[in-house]
């Protein structure tokens, strides 16, 4: 979330939902429906593809963004799954409060 300024990302979380996940546990699955996006605000996630085999793809930690695509496509499922790997605290949008957030905070500007 680098992008935005300190004002938008404290708008931002100030509409955000919290997240905490202790290791192992999954934040979505591969395949699921994609209508949230998540910031890491603390702790490492890694991020699997769930074929035929678990396969490690990247690893998310503070300040990194998981689930964009929900935000990108609407509709759209899961193109991989998210993991905890040390516990994390997120925070999370829709996809419609995420735009909407976005458009009030350019408004307020």
């Amino acid at each position: 979330m680098g992008d935005f300024t300190q004002n938008e990302l404290r708008f931002l979380l100030s509409h955000s939902q919290p997240h905490q996940l202790q290791v192992g546990e999954y934040l979505f699955h591969e395949g699921e429906p994609g209508d949230r996006i998540y910031l890491v605000r603390s702790g490492t996630l890694e991020i699997l593809s769930e074929g035929a085999s678990l396969r490690r793809i990247a690893l998310r930690g503070r300040g990194q963004v998981v689930g964009e695509m929900a935000i990108l496509e609407e509709g759209g499922l899961r193109s991989a799954a998210a993991r905890a790997v040390h516990p994390a605290r997120l925070h999370s949008w829709n996809r419609d409060d995420f735009v909407e957030t976005g458009r009030d905070e350019r408004q307020a500007a």
